[in-house]
């Protein structure tokens, strides 16, 4: 086979690895400790979210996974994450709906508008997402070629933002 030859499915096992490097970041955060809390609309506002996401690492130019720095990789992991805290503060809110804004996003500083309660929850945890990009990183290192990178920050950067809703939606999280 051409190693140029892309095959369906061929990044799931790398996929699967990155989600697990975020999980294993959770648990030991003490930010997971059980099931993932979770609801279908904040399903649809992740959609939302990662097509945007999409959307705006497509404007920068092709290539850019070779481009990214590590400081823009950790930058992403916050900006999903406080977006985490935004989609749980509307949804439990009932009111308003999740809007995509690409500020701080490649860095700089994330502007995020959270419920009290939940804002004070993600900025007890505000390590979590550089913890992730950390443990996303060594996982790029340590991963044979032929796997896109892209696919595999995405793959992270979602359980990132899944993890977030779960840290909102509990009561007893760590404050």
């Amino acid at each position: 086979m051409n190693p140029d030859e892309k095959q369906p499915f061929s990044h799931s096992l790398a996929a699967r690895a990155a989600a697990a490097a975020v999980i294993g970041t959770a648990r030991s955060m003490k930010i997971l400790d059980g099931p993932v809390r979770t609801a279908p609309e904040l399903a649809e506002m992740e959609k939302f979210l990662f097509v945007s996401l999409f959307d705006a690492v497509r404007s920068r130019g092709s290539g850019l996974e070779n481009e990214l720095s590590p400081d823009e990789i950790s930058a992403m992991f916050t900006f999903v994450f406080l977006r985490a805290a935004e989609a749980v503060s509307i949804f439990r809110s009932g009111q308003g709906h999740f809007e995509f804004d690409a500020d701080g996003l490649f860095g700089g500083p994330v502007p995020f508008y959270a419920d009290e309660t939940i804002g004070a929850r993600f900025k007890a945890n505000s390590a979590f997402p550089s913890e992730c990009a950390v443990a996303f990183l060594k996982l790029a290192r340590e991963l044979p070629a032929g796997h896109e990178p892209l696919l595999i920050l995405f793959e992270a950067m979602k359980w990132c933002f899944r993890l977030g809703c779960h840290l909102g939606l509990s009561d007893d999280a760590p404050r």
